[in-house]
Formats: structure tokens, C-alpha cells, sequence
């Protein structure tokens, strides 16, 4: 493992780009399409997430930085104007350990993305548990009302969606709990090992 420091540049005042190895998995993940609009959150919000993923690069001269992981929210960050980032530098790394850690990094992105058929709803779950005081500073330009009407924005799906997933999730949610055939017959909460 090569020893690390984490360093908190100026984004408009410090060059930071893909580092040659990482370009493959980059360029992948930079044609994806997310579900949800990012730019409706807010610019604290896509600083905390920032530096709560930060960019991993190797220091090429003083503020310049090759990133080989940790990229996602650095477009927002600079779209946004947000300053400062947080980048975790490696002094040392090999050009395997830049490309594998690119393509994990792709791969892990992908793992904490929700399933397709309950995305909305978790999100709605998500907003809905949120103390009020946070929700009202996580989003940019939503009014933040209804659960719904966020998720709506954000994903830039139709309240008949929204609503059709919420359904569709309490009605999986009611099969679930209800007890089985064999389970009426016996009497039974037990199920078959």
C-alpha cells in the first residue's frame, strides 16, 4: 500500500484529470445516464458527498493531480463552482494498482445504485426518514414539500410512476407477511430449512 496524504485543493485553481491508466474506466462511467438529476441538490450537499468519496490520485507537480478513482462528483464540484475538494494522494503506485483500483472503483458505483423496480420508493423511504433541518439543505432548487414531489424532480419521472412503484413495493411488502398455505394448515410461522 503506498503511503497516503490527504490534501484539499482549490478545484478552479488546481489541474486535476484522469490519470492516463484510469481513462478506460472513466470514459465508461462518464456515458452512464443516473437516475437521478444531481444538479438539483444543493452545493454544500455535493461538497459533503465529495469529501465524503474523495478523489484518489497521485501528486504530479505542485496543484496537479491525476485521479485514478473517486471521480464522480468532481464534475459537479466544478460545474457548481464549489472550491475546494478532497483528494487522498498515493506517492506511490503502480500502473496495475491505478487500473484496477479505476475499474473497482466503476464496479463499486454500480453495486450502491438501487434496483429498478424499488429505486423510487427507497428514495421516498430515504427523504421521508430524513430529519427535517438536513432535508431542507440537501436540495438546490426543489421545494422541499412532498417526498413525492422530490423524487419526482429529481428522477424526472411522473407522479403516476412515483405512485405505480409505491404501490407495486406495499403490495410485495403485504405478500411478504402474509403466512403461507402450509403455513394456515399447520399453524406454523416455521419455515422449511
Amino acid at each position: 500500500m503506498s503511503p497516503l496524504k490527504i490534501k484539499i485543493p482549490n478545484i478552479n485553481k488546481s489541474i486535476i484529470e484522469c490519470h492516463a491508466d484510469a481513462l478506460p474506466a472513466f470514459m465508461i462511467e462518464k456515458n452512464y445516464k443516473y437516475q437521478y438529476e444531481s444538479l438539483n441538490l444543493s452545493r454544500k450537499t455535493i461538497q459533503q458527498f465529495q469529501s465524503l468519496d474523495p478523489v484518489h490520485a497521485i501528486e504530479i507537480s505542485r496543484n496537479t493531480y491525476h485521479f485514478f478513482s473517486g471521480w464522480f462528483w468532481l464534475p459537479y464540484c466544478r460545474h457548481l463552482n464549489c472550491g475546494k475538494v478532497t483528494v487522498i494522494v498515493h506517492s506511490k503506485i503502480e500502473q496495475y494498482d491505478i487500473q484496477q483500483a479505476a475499474w473497482m472503483y466503476l464496479l463499486s458505483n454500480q453495486f450502491k445504485s438501487f434496483h429498478r423496480h424499488n429505486n423510487l420508493i427507497q428514495l421516498k423511504h430515504y427523504l421521508d426518514s430524513v430529519p427535517d433541518h438536513i432535508e431542507k439543505n440537501l436540495f438546490n432548487s426543489i421545494d422541499t414539500g412532498s417526498s413525492q414531489v422530490i423524487v419526482q424532480r429529481l428522477s424526472n419521472e411522473t407522479r403516476s410512476v412515483v405512485r405505480s412503484q409505491e404501490k407495486h413495493f406495499k403490495s410485495l411488502k403485504a405478500s411478504i407477511s402474509k403466512p403461507s398455505i402450509r403455513e394456515e394448515l399447520t399453524g406454523s410461522n416455521k419455515s422449511v430449512s
